[in-house]
């Protein structure tokens, strides 16, 4: 897509885990991001493909989808994939410590499972009355 991917390193344990993300910036005025987000670790018994590689490639999807319909954007759109999520949501914790505006996240977490898919989107009604 040709994109730069950031990676933002941190500890989580005795591992050192990482962050990832783009930035597709908007065509508006608005400069609050909407993050739009999945985590890429698993834990041993569950089934990776459904939690979190289910996430990971709509996250995919949807960056492809954002880039080829970008002059719709208003603001810009980080897409992104945390680590060590199933350690304490500590991914998504340390990239909301960064220095930008967020207008709203949505993450998508084990979309592919048959039982059921849940996508939260953090940002209250406000944020879908723009949408709408």
């Amino acid at each position: 897509m040709g994109y730069r991917v950031n990676e933002q390193l941190f500890a989580a344990g005795h591992s050192l885990v990482a962050n990832l993300w783009v930035n597709i910036p908007g065509t508006g005025p608005d400069e609050r991001i909407i993050v739009i987000g999945a985590h890429y670790d698993t834990e041993a018994e569950t089934p990776g493909a459904d939690d979190n590689a289910s996430g990971v490639a709509a996250v995919l999807e949807a960056a492809r989808i954002l880039v080829a319909r970008r002059d719709l954007l208003g603001g810009p759109i980080r897409v992104a994939l945390f680590g060590a999520e199933e350690w304490g949501l500590r991914g998504s914790t340390v990239l909301a410590g960064g220095e930008f505006d967020v207008h709203c996240v949505v993450n998508l977490d084990t979309v592919g499972a048959k039982d059921a898919a849940e996508v939260f989107i953090i940002g209250g009604a406000a944020f879908l009355e723009d949408l709408l």
